[in-house]
C-alpha cells in the first residue's frame, strides 16, 4: 500500500485481499480484533465497523491480547515510584544505544 493510509484506502485494501485468499470470508468473519485505536474501532467511518457491515454474521469485537497486556504492563510500570523508575530505566537505555 503505497498512497495515503486513510481508513477507505486500508478497509479497500483488506477486503481485497481476503477477497483474493477466500473469497467467502465475509460469510466466515466472527470475529475483529484491533488495538483500540480511534482509526480501527471509531463508532462510524473507522475499518472494524466497515468490516463488520460487510460480514453476514454478528461479528465479536475485542482488543487483541498483547496490546491489552502491554496497557497493564505500562501502567504497573508507571505505578513503580510515581513513573520515576520508568524514566531512569529509559534514560539508561538511551545513554546505552548512544
Amino acid at each position: 500500500m503505497f498512497e495515503w493510509h486513510s481508513t477507505v484506502n486500508i478497509f479497500n485494501l483488506i477486503t481485497k485481499f481476503m477477497d483474493v485468499v477466500y473469497n467467502k470470508w465475509r460469510s466466515k468473519l466472527i470475529v475483529a480484533s484491533t488495538d483500540g485505536e480511534n482509526t480501527m474501532t471509531g463508532r462510524h467511518a473507522s475499518i472494524v465497523p466497515r468490516l463488520v457491515a460487510c460480514a453476514d454474521n454478528n461479528v465479536l469485537r475485542i482488543w487483541c491480547t498483547p496490546h491489552q497486556i502491554n496497557i497493564v504492563v505500562k501502567a504497573a510500570i508507571e505505578a513503580i515510584d510515581n513513573g520515576v523508575w520508568a524514566k531512569q530505566v529509559y534514560t539508561f537505555s538511551v545513554f546505552l544505544r548512544a
